[in-house]
């Protein structure tokens, strides 16, 4: 598994049939609606995390990974939910995320949260193109 700020391409950071899936249930205005959500979810969140690293409380800092884990699990960010876990991981060891380290993991949520967008975007056209 890549550390946290590595590269890897657009592929394998999110996970199209996720993506696929609550277009299929809920049609493609439901992604709209998701994509907004998780990102001020996710904004929240991270607040959250900076503010209990800063405090140094690890129970604090456990609740916003593992909140942040399950946003970018429920929009297929696959990258982001691997390297979630491995700081949840190490938070429930005692070990919590330095400043670099939470900066990193803000990228890898923009970097996927881009892609997440794209491909939302493609399936918007997508389905216009049909309709149309």
């Amino acid at each position: 598994m890549q550390g946290v700020g590595e590269s890897d391409g657009p592929e394998g950071v999110v996970d199209s049939s996720v993506i696929a899936e609550i277009a299929e249930a809920g049609g493609v205005e439901l992604l709209g609606m998701l994509a907004e959500t998780a990102e001020t979810e996710a904004r929240a969140r991270f607040e959250q995390l900076r503010e209990a690293c800063e405090l140094g409380s690890a129970d604090a800092v456990e609740r916003a990974l593992h909140s942040l884990k399950g946003t970018g699990a429920g929009i297929g960010l696959v990258t982001f939910g691997a390297e979630s876990q491995m700081l949840l991981d190490q938070a429930r060891e005692g070990c919590l995320p330095d400043e670099a380290t939470r900066l990193a993991l803000d990228a890898r949520w923009r970097a996927g949260f881009a892609v997440f967008e794209a491909e939302c975007a493609a399936l918007r056209a997508a389905d216009q193109g049909a309709v149309g």
